[in-house]
């Protein structure tokens, strides 16, 4: 296995990767232009949020289903072409108030399909080590974050409210990047991919029972706090970080820290990781109540569980990776997403049933008893299976 990173095998990978993400990014403020202009009531509002979070879990079970009898690269190309034709049918065409409902799932689910793809690409590549794959696929997608918001702010310069013409320019964009990503994709060899061939899903699941919980902690927590907080009222200092530039440093941080981390801590044993950050976040979340009235203490926590939540993903990426390769890293790769995804969905259900008037770090109960039979599980397979000599 390679030491360092190719830079020119990860060339394609970039392409895409930025490309992509920078069309999802633009992608969100088409959505949010249209809901505006057409002066969508809340109650539909409501609806069209729920379809957005059931799109990742429908393009993660569809991804499973159709991965069994078709080239990943068909099924990208053919959800590519259904959401380039949906974005030009925002700007260009009349469109009725149930596509106004299902387009943010098209959006969601294409994203499930392509982010999960793209991810099995990049670690089944040879030529790139696994824990530089990590800060790769994470580079390109700050890129692609930092270009989308330049381009948005020079397009919304001076502009006071939403028209039909800001919205085909956003379209516009929207659809320049995609044909980019489908050119380079296509012509890139690293993309191509031999026959589909049968695996027993069972020794898959038996192996990544670990894996799988990760990624539904990790984005039931991410899912409560980005759409949570304004339910449970924990904090409005979150609120204020998220519309500030300070958000701006702790991307950046974050991003300066996965590069150094990924030379370094994942050096170490990954189960020992794992077991940390989950620790972490357990006495993180449990002292919510002590620094989240405060600017600054909010926002070295949240930088910091965010960085731990970093850590606790791709560690468990790290561990998939080192244990499947081709067809098996596949199925991993689409179960670890899918987990994701169920985990963000149930995140989402718990916050529209939660009781508004009931106290507001009732939140933290969910997310302790999650991370704290986690971490009990985590120890009991630890001294098991003998991890500590991984």
């Amino acid at each position: 296995m390679n030491t360092k990173i190719n830079y020119k095998a990860s060339i394609p990978y970039f392409i895409c990767i930025t490309t992509y993400m920078f069309a999802a990014i633009v992608n969100i403020q088409v959505v949010e232009q249209v809901l505006v202009f057409k002066e969508i009531p809340a109650g539909l509002l409501d609806q069209v949020y729920h379809y957005d979070i059931l799109g990742y879990l429908i393009g993660s079970l569809m991804l499973l289903f159709f991965s069994n009898y078709f080239h990943l690269q068909k099924i990208i190309i053919f959800n590519l072409l259904i959401y380039a034709l949906s974005v030009y049918n925002v700007g260009f065409s009349t469109f009725s108030e149930l596509f106004q409902k299902i387009y943010p799932m098209i959006y969601s689910l294409t994203n499930s399909v392509i982010i999960t793809s793209l991810l099995y690409y990049i670690f089944s590549d040879k030529r790139i080590t696994h824990k530089y794959s990590i800060a790769f696929f994470l580079f390109s997608i700050f890129i692609a974050y930092f270009l989308a918001q330049i381009v948005l702010y020079y397009i919304f310069l001076g502009t006071d409210s939403p028209d039909l013409v800001l919205i085909r320019i956003l379209v516009i964009v929207n659809i320049i990047p995609i044909t980019i990503f489908l050119c380079s994709f296509l012509l890139s060899s690293c993309f191509h991919q031999l026959k589909t061939k049968p695996v027993n899903s069972l020794i898959v699941l038996k192996n990544i029972d670990l894996e799988l919980l990760a990624s539904f902690s990790i984005f039931y927590i991410t899912m409560t706090v980005f759409y949570g907080y304004e339910t449970y009222k924990f904090t409005d200092n979150l609120l204020m970080i998220s519309v500030s530039n300070i958000r701006y440093y702790i991307f950046a941080g974050i991003l300066l820290l996965a590069v150094f981390l990924s030379k370094f801590i994942f050096n170490y044993n990954p189960h020992k990781i794992n077991i940390a950050c989950i620790t972490a976040l357990l006495l993180m979340f449990s002292s919510i109540s002590f620094w989240s009235n405060d600017i600054l203490l909010s926002s070295i926590s949240w930088f910091l569980i965010a960085i731990f939540l970093y850590l606790y993903f791709c560690s468990n990426l790290l561990i998939i990776a080192a244990k499947f390769t081709d067809f098996y890293l596949q199925l991993a790769i689409i179960l670890y997403t899918l987990a994701g995804a169920v985990g963000y969905f149930c995140s989402y259900i718990a916050a529209e049933n939660a009781d508004v008037n009931d106290d507001r770090y009732n939140f933290l109960i969910p997310i302790c008893l999650i991370l704290g039979t986690t971490l009990l599980y985590y120890l009991y397979r630890y001294q098991r299976n003998q991890l500590e000599k991984w």
